[in-house]
């Protein structure tokens, strides 16, 4: 990966340069997320041998939404959790001062 132009970013993922532009300082951060993708696919590719680029593409954006949307549901329940816990403390403030 390297940075040419202000405001763009060259990484490599399977092999292939690809140019992201960036705004307001987002370079480290496509960065780090090209990186994430680039491990998964090399994990990908160890676990699956010689399946097609495409193949292993498919299943590298499968395994990140998974993980998404396992991350998104948790926050959903981490979320409710402190909702229920906030709504006990308020009735219990409210019980102390009435």
């Amino acid at each position: 990966m390297k940075e040419e132009r202000k405001g763009s970013v060259e990484v490599e993922l399977m092999g292939q340069k690809i140019r992201l532009r960036s705004t307001n300082g987002e370079e480290e951060y496509i960065k780090k997320v090209s990186e994430y993708v680039d491990q998964e696919i090399q994990r990908v590719q160890k676990a699956m041998g010689s399946a097609s680029s495409l193949n292993i593409a498919l299943l590298v954006a499968m395994n990140i939404a998974e993980n998404y949307y396992n991350n998104l549901q948790n926050q959903q329940v981490a979320v409710n959790g402190l909702l229920v816990k906030t709504d006990k403390l308020i009735s219990f403030i409210d019980e102390r001062l009435n």
